[in-house]
């Protein structure tokens, strides 16, 4: 009897079924003889499902945005670092410093280093393919 409950309660409360298919089953599944009062309940029952369901979509949205957003900022933010202090360690290299004293004259930290060198061959592969 809990599954057949359950079954009925999923028939009313889900939203994968219009009212008047909510009607056909619960007359033939469930043999509940349909009143005019049940489909009005029935129907209202269905309107309220999709207005939360629709609400629950537009808040799950929102804050997956807000959650993009914040990801991205951060993305953008070390990104920009890595440029920046890539550029700092090119115009010291100018200056005829090696690379490592460049960092070490900067104080980047080695996880930082690192990143620095990819851009700054990513950099030099990309400007050397643009000069063939």
């Amino acid at each position: 009897k809990d599954t057949s409950f359950q079954n009925l309660m999923n028939v009313l409360f889900k939203n994968e079924h219009s009212a008047e298919e909510k009607l056909t089953i619960l007359r033939k599944q469930f043999g509940i003889k349909v009143t005019e009062a049940i489909e009005e309940e029935v129907e209202e029952m269905s309107h309220i499902c999709m207005y939360y369901e629709q609400e629950g979509k537009k808040a799950g949205l929102t804050e997956g945005m807000l959650i993009g957003e914040k990801r991205g900022m951060l993305i953008g933010e070390r990104r920009g670092k890595i440029l920046t202090q890539t550029a700092n360690v090119e115009r010291l290299m100018k200056k005829q410093l090696s690379m490592q004293e460049a960092f070490e004259l900067l104080g980047i930290e080695k996880g930082m280093q690192e990143k620095v060198i990819q851009q700054f061959n990513h950099s030099n592969t990309t400007e050397n393919k643009s000069n063939i």
